[in-house]
């Protein structure tokens, strides 16, 4: 899903994600990202790792908005590709993840990620 010059959406629960990927991500997928330029927003529920998280965004190429727990009960993580890629990852037992290559699923959610994005 890391395509050069592309932008990703996703939704994030920070307090979920064991401590390899955390390790991951921060390490090698940002470097990744920035070397593609590839940008992303990314809403997250409201916590202490989501305050740290959203200080990185100028070295991350990477907007955060933070939403109120109590409105944001995702416990997995949603990332929207560009125009028909979609993953779907759960971290909370057994890492399981799903990715869907449709760009009407695609479509359907980059429009509630927007809906939400704009009105925070």
């Amino acid at each position: 899903m890391l395509h050069k010059d592309t932008c990703l959406d996703a939704f994030l629960t920070l307090d979920k994600l064991p401590a390899s990927i955390k390790s991951y991500l921060t390490q090698e997928y940002v470097k990744n990202k920035i070397s593609k330029n590839v940008h992303s927003r990314v809403i997250v529920q409201n916590s202490k790792k989501a305050k740290k998280y959203q200080s990185l965004d100028p070295t991350s190429n990477r907007q955060t908005k933070i939403i109120k727990h109590d409105k944001f009960l995702f416990e997995t993580e949603i990332i929207i590709g560009q125009s028909d890629e979609v993953a779907i990852v759960d971290f909370q037992n057994e890492i399981i993840g799903v990715y869907i290559k449709s760009p009407t699923i695609n479509n359907t959610l980059k429009s509630v990620f927007e809906i939400i994005w704009q009105a925070q």
